[in-house]
């Protein structure tokens, strides 16, 4: 029998290495711009944070004209503007200049006009005053931006949106806290990371890991201003550049980082490809001899397994750059109840949070009223998106059916950044509660080191709001701090309780064990008396009975009644660990039979409707007074889908049905199952398909 030898193993050997080398440097690419339009994000979050805070400054009438100008002492206003100050990370001084009054105002003091101009030459090195500009402009020329110590100055109009100003509020805004927040999403530590106002001038610039020379730059800037990754050589190095454009600033964002770098796995890759390649070939090359002498060629089933191999590759990296969004937030939501995470899925979430080591879960509840509508819970869910701060920064993940938001927040250094955390959340909760008339309440579990204990902070987060009668305000409440005071002023198990009794409603059977055991160990370790003793023990169980009437009072009679007779702490812990066990099977119950509840209608809606052209998953998130979000997130993790695979495989059916059992035209068809453009739907038919509808049509006509 003719062997053809090793060359279809090499060929087939060939296109598996170039797919895979290709889409894992398509990975790495798409997975740093999102790093940057993450970054860009934050950048704008944190400008949307300053024209609040200047919000504030205008509409506060200590601060008024009137007031600054006849009897209110320049000491006070000083204080004001260093309130104003602190609380805003990215501000190292505010200016307030009203025109009718020969004074300047600062959070340092008051300064006339010719005391200002010299404070600004020395101190800042502006070169004149721009009082009357909107826009933000770097001080000095670009060479000091270049040099990475100059200041950036954000200049607005006050009172806000008048059409006639009485003044202006000026940011001082060093350009290293800006580039600070591009990298600390980035991670890159051997990158230059550059930041362009409107006209296209250096606004911050960190370039002490990439030297390149100012010329080259401009270059660079004039050639590609489309947002992406382009790729050019300097002095012998390849580099990448990576830019992206805020709609809201009208900046440009860049990264500047080397492709040996950038594509190590890459190259990895390609050398674990080319010794996997020829060992393909050797190995063919001895089967082909052996089996030759024995008058027998199996290269066919070779040639099969080969090629079902490419498939389940390109199927692999094509899950991994699906929605990766949505992926995101599935995962995120999976932390905070406990689910378990692959490694690489872990790496992912890393990734994405930043690097630090340390996180923490905070809950945010809004209480209002009435049940939240739509509006507001887009609303919230934008301004909750993501926060930035000195020391850390989160990422927010919608809890629908709770009227909530829970926060993942890593911190890079403990100690210094838990309290600028709670500023943070303050003030996004002051704005939350101005702007949407909600009562939000904050509470912050502790902190864990591995991203799967996440769900141990996340539920003390919610446990302390249990326990802390907060109503109305908008400070955040430590899970630690709080059960700290509270038991040195008595001991009792508290902490350990709330964290079962959340855990219990949470379905999480590991940490509501834990709680458990925890809790009797240290009962037994304290001196207290019997009659203590009996009364903290029942206690413990009224707190179980009341978990057992929110989820299934008429399941557990039996269980309680074991409860109540116990007759040692060892009985009592071993009918608790039981009772735990059910409880948390019941609540998982419960949640599974609430989400299909919920999304079945959701899918019947959709079938009915999904020949409309207005059909779309912001149409349907607003029906189902859901955010888009979270309607995408949901369908996420019912069907392993996204909504637009889904309405397109339901448009796609049906259009396949009419097309085989009708003589009507393609484009009749293609109108009535809700699309307008049909030489689109053509192209994605043939690429789902591999043929042209009316090649189907043909093929599969009885």
């Amino acid at each position: 029998m003719y062997w053809p030898g090793p060359i279809p193993v090499v060929i087939l050997g060939v296109i598996l290495y170039l797919n895979a080398v290709t889409n894992l440097q398509a990975e790495i690419t798409g997975f740093h711009l999102n790093k940057l339009d993450q970054a860009k994000m934050n950048l704008d979050t944190s400008v949307s944070a300053l024209l609040q805070t200047a919000q504030q400054i205008s509409s506060d009438t200590k601060l008024a004209p009137y007031s600054i100008d006849k009897g209110y002492r320049p000491v006070e206003t000083a204080a004001l503007l260093k309130k104003y100050k602190d609380v805003n990370p990215l501000i190292s001084e505010i200016f307030l200049f009203y025109r009718n009054i020969d004074m300047l105002y600062t959070s340092s003091g008051s300064f006339s006009s010719d005391s200002f101009k010299q404070y600004m030459y020395t101190e800042y090195g502006w070169n004149k005053l721009y009082f009357l500009t909107i826009e933000s402009i770097a001080s000095g020329d670009e060479a000091g931006a270049l040099a990475g110590g100059n200041t950036v100055g954000m200049f607005i109009p006050i009172p806000l949106y008048s059409s006639a100003p009485a003044g202006v509020l000026a940011f001082a805004i060093r350009a290293s806290a800006l580039t600070d927040i591009v990298q600390s999403v980035s991670g890159m530590s051997d990158s230059g990371t550059f930041i362009l106002d409107q006209a296209g001038k250096f606004l911050a610039v960190d370039n002490r890991s990439i030297h390149i020379s100012e010329q080259r730059l401009i270059e660079l800037i004039h050639a590609n201003k489309e947002p992406g990754i382009h790729a050019f050589d300097y002095e012998g190095t390849s580099y990448s550049y990576l830019l992206a454009k805020s709609e809201k600033t009208n900046w440009s964002l860049i990264t500047i980082l080397p492709n040996n770098r950038l594509f190590q796995n890459v190259r990895n890759m390609q050398r674990f490809m080319l010794w996997l390649l020829f060992a393909f070939a050797a190995g063919a090359v001895l089967i082909g001899v052996y089996l030759t002498a024995r008058n027998y060629a199996p290269v066919r089933k070779l040639q099969s397994t080969m090629e079902r191999t490419l498939e389940n590759n390109q199927l692999l990296n094509s899950k991994i750059h699906e929605q990766g969004e949505v992926i995101r937030e599935v995962w995120l939501s999976h932390l905070l109840e406990g689910k378990s995470l692959d490694q690489p899925e872990l790496n992912e979430v890393e990734g994405f949070l930043g690097s630090g080591g340390r996180f923490m879960a905070a809950y945010i509840q809004f209480r209002s009223g009435t049940e939240l509508k739509a509006e507001a819970r887009s609303a919230l869910a934008v301004m909750y998106r993501s926060l930035q701060f000195e020391g850390g920064s989160g990422y927010g993940v919608e809890l629908h059916h709770e009227d909530a938001i829970a926060f993942i927040v890593n911190l890079r250094n403990e100690a210094d950044s838990r309290r600028k955390l709670a500023v943070q959340l303050e003030m996004m909760n002051e704005r939350a509660r101005a702007q949407l008339q909600v009562e939000p309440v904050t509470g912050i579990g502790g902190v864990c080191l591995r991203l799967q204990d996440l769900h141990r902070s996340y539920i003390e987060a919610k446990g302390v709001l249990q326990y802390f009668p907060h109503q109305g305000e908008t400070r955040a409440i430590f899970f630690d701090e709080y059960f700290t005071q509270a038991q040195e002023r008595f001991w009792y198990p508290l902490e350990e309780q709330v964290r079962l009794s959340q855990s219990l409603l949470q379905g999480d059977i590991m940490l509501a064990e834990e709680s458990i055991r925890l809790m009797f160990t240290k009962i037994a370790s304290r001196d207290h008396s019997l009659e203590m003793v009996r009364y903290i023990y029942y206690d413990i169980i009224n707190m179980v009975i009341k978990i057992v009437n929110k989820l299934r009072p008429d399941s557990f009679q039996e269980e309680i009644r074991a409860l109540l007779k116990f007759h040692s702490a060892e009985q009592l812990e071993t009918h608790l660990l039981h009772l735990a066990r059910k409880l948390c099977e019941s609540a998982l119950e419960e949640k599974n039979k609430k989400d299909e509840t919920l999304f079945a209608p959701i899918v019947e809606w959709i079938q009915e409707r999904y020949p409309s052209p207005d059909m779309s998953l912001d149409y349907a998130a607003r029906h189902f007074g859901m955010t888009p979000s979270y309607l995408s997130k949901l369908f996420k993790q019912e069907t392993g889908e996204s909504f637009s695979d889904f309405l397109k495989a339901l448009r796609f059916a049906a259009f396949k049905k009419a097309l085989v059992a009708t003589e009507r035209s393609i484009k009749e068809l293609v109108g009535e199952v809700g699309y307008w453009d049909v030489s689109s739907f053509t192209r994605a038919f043939k690429q789902l398909e591999g043929m042209t509808p009316g090649e189907y049509r043909k093929l599969h006509k009885k």
